[in-house]
């Protein structure tokens, strides 16, 4: 149950997990289906009395060894998948519990069984950790949301309590609305909340909230657990399966290269933070409604200027095929770690040029224009990669002319000189019997 987890273990996200990623559906989703579950249980109890049965999570994989959380040494349970439901859960007991407990958390403490909730801590974002730790008792503000992910979880405080409180005119998804459905009550927030609580708490007889627990043995391997394991509502993306690929612990050969472990982990989110920021976005993509995968245009860039690359459709998960062959036929440990720091020096050679253009007035409104026009970014390189260009300004002038070439030229365009328009004039005065 997830009353059970209430007991102050640590959950380790490592590194070859994404962030937070839930967004107003998924969380809209999860809220409804708790709260139709805990009234369609309550309307059975009141019928005939029955206890109910349970609602059933989506798994939660995990395994328990020791890792370093915020500087100690302590027990915890590595997730392999469940990460986004888990922390779903988290949010939503915090936020619970804190309206429950007026924002004074020894009053929870207090009332409700010595809870001591659990707690998640990324091995990426160390500095997450405190910042989750008090969430949802205290607001955060500007200056906690440091990255992308953190931002998703303060968002997820504000989607639970729009849901709360919107009205079904304007919310045709809000808990008022589900709650109609189901009972013949006046809807209140606070009958939501109690309700809702004390089913996460299994504090009624009305059923409880209850993950598939999936613990590993020590010696199955968490990424290939991660890869074919996965079961949760949101599918593995090929990013995230290619960002397993790179952060597989045997790719590093010693605890030193460890650190390249980590290294890589922080590039992966200063990519995905800078690419997340729309105005750069922008400029290199015209799908400017994506939201994940975004860091796809960097390895699109990199499978395109593979000369030597295998035959691959570019259809279903070909760049995580293209990465995978890779990486597979290299047997021997330090190769591979080779192989993994050669290609990742690709995407972060890939970023640093974007940047360069990004940051050029002038190479910023001529590649953004292309885009704009279906160019991708390697085609753009093949411009600046000419043996013509050999300085900015080359590549300035090369811009100008494919702008000329492929654009300009094929716009039609009237001219008409004063003579033309005086004789035109005449011709119309003629036939109107002007003249």
């Amino acid at each position: 149950t997830v009353s059970s987890l209430m007991d102050g273990r640590y959950f380790f996200i490592p590194s070859y997990q994404r962030g937070y990623r839930w967004n107003k559906k998924q969380i809209y989703d999860l809220c409804n289906d708790l709260l139709e579950y805990v009234l369609k249980e309550r309307n059975k109890h009141n019928e005939n009395g029955s206890k109910g049965s349970f609602y059933s999570l989506q798994p939660l994989i995990v395994r328990k060894d020791k890792y370093n959380i915020a500087g100690d040494i302590r027990e915890a349970y590595e997730v392999i998948d469940g990460q986004q439901r888990l922390t779903t859960i988290f949010i939503l007991y915090r936020y619970l519990a804190n309206d429950i407990g007026n924002g004074d958390w020894n009053t929870i403490y207090r009332n409700y069984r010595n809870r001591t909730l659990y707690h998640i801590y990324y091995e990426t974002r160390p500095n997450d950790y405190s910042t989750l730790e008090k969430s949802g008792f205290e607001p955060l503000e500007e200056k906690d949301i440091t990255n992308i992910d953190i931002a998703h979880i303060a968002n997820a405080y504000k989607y639970i309590d729009n849901w709360l409180y919107n009205y079904p005119e304007d919310d045709h998804e809000c808990a008022n609305a589900t709650f109609s459905l189901f009972s013949d009550e006046e809807y209140t927030p606070k009958t939501v909340k109690d309700l809702l609580f004390n089913l996460l708490d299994n504090r009624n007889t009305v059923g409880s909230v209850q993950f598939i627990w999936y613990e590993l043995g020590g010696g199955k391997d968490a990424i290939k657990e991660f890869l074919s394991e996965n079961k949760g509502k949101i599918r593995l993306t090929d990013t995230e399966k290619i960002k397993a690929l790179f952060m597989r612990r045997s790719n590093f050969v010693d605890d030193s290269k460890n650190l390249k472990q980590l290294s890589i982990a922080k590039d992966w989110e200063l990519i995905e933070n800078t690419l997340h920021r729309n105005g750069f976005w922008s400029f290199i993509s015209k799908d400017t409604h994506l939201e994940d995968g975004r860091i796809n245009v960097i390895f699109d860039f990199i499978f395109d200027s593979d000369s030597v690359k295998d035959s691959f459709l570019k259809d279903g998960d070909y760049l995580f095929r293209y990465y995978y062959q890779k990486f597979a036929r290299i047997k021997c440990a330090e190769n591979t770690a080779n192989a993994v720091d050669e290609e990742w020096s690709k995407v972060m050679d890939c970023l640093r040029m974007l940047q360069n253009w990004y940051y050029n007035p002038k190479v910023y409104n001529l590649v953004g224009l292309l885009v704009k026009h279906g160019y991708s970014v390697k085609q753009i390189y093949d411009i600046y990669n000419a043996e013509t260009v050999m300085t900015i300004d080359d590549f300035i002038r090369d811009l100008n002319k494919e702008i000329c070439k492929r654009i300009i030229n094929g716009i039609s365009i009237c001219i008409f000189s004063e003579e033309n328009r005086y004789r035109k004039q005449i011709e119309k005065d003629l036939k109107n019997g002007i003249i």
